[in-house]
């Protein structure tokens, strides 16, 4: 058990760099309202929209990019070898790196529709009782 939650955190530490992209993304809802194409519908409804698109596609782009690249940069780095050299089970390579990048995803999607969530929260709750 301790080998894959090592092996989780280390995961979680390699993709940082994604947590702040997922950051940046979130600041993207606050300024569409401004541009000039979204006029026709309210800017808290804008906001809700763009922050709920940004969120799923990035956890869809995550989960391919992640999905893909899981086993091949182990290989590609020759870590696969140094984790069956220390006597780590292959479940718990495999159970790690799927745990890792589950919470990076949904951390990630967690991150970058919060702002939107606290900003129209009210145009939320309002279309979701229509």
């Amino acid at each position: 058990m301790t080998g894959t939650l090592t092996i989780a955190a280390r995961e979680l530490r390699e993709r940082s760099f994604v947590f702040v992209t997922a950051a940046v993304m979130s600041l993207v809802p606050l300024i569409a309202p401004v541009l000039p194409s979204t006029r026709s519908g309210g800017p808290l409804l804008v906001i809700m929209v763009m922050g709920s698109v940004l969120a799923v596609g990035l956890g869809i782009a995550l989960s391919i990019v992640m999905g893909g690249s899981m086993v091949a940069r182990e290989l590609a780095e020759k870590r696969l070898s140094f984790y069956f050299s220390k006597r780590v089970p292959a479940s718990a390579i495999w159970f790690g790196q799927v745990i890792g990048a589950v919470v990076t995803i949904a951390l990630c999607v967690a991150v970058t529709f919060t702002p939107a969530f606290l900003v129209a929260h009210s145009e939320m709750r309002t279309g979701l009782s229509l």
